[in-house]
């Protein structure tokens, strides 16, 4: 149960940091552009800051260059390769239309 708790505090942590920042950019985009209203630039904070957080978080887990290279030993481990023949050449029927 205090791992359940913890998990929901990090969670929570993380979503009160998105969104503070995202307040902060909001100002921010509001006093550059002073057309944009304060709950746009708010939500356009907000979706930049999780996506680059995101993508951010996605690039320790992109595969290293070596590992993409190293095809030449999977060579056998391939499965053949099924090809099912379907007859090409059937008509179709035409339906009656009822009016």
């Amino acid at each position: 149960m205090a791992g359940l708790f913890g998990l929901l505090a990090i969670y929570l942590l993380v979503n009160a940091f998105l969104l503070g920042l995202g307040i902060g950019l909001g100002y921010l985009l509001r006093w550059i552009l002073p057309g944009v209203e304060l709950g746009t630039g708010i939500l356009i904070g907000v979706v930049s800051a999780s996506v680059s957080l995101y993508l951010m978080g996605r690039i320790p887990s992109m595969p290293d260059r070596e590992d993409l290279d190293d095809d030449d030993e999977d060579e056998d481990d391939d499965a053949p390769i099924k090809i099912y023949a379907f007859d090409q050449n059937r008509k179709r029927r035409r339906r009656r239309r009822d009016y």
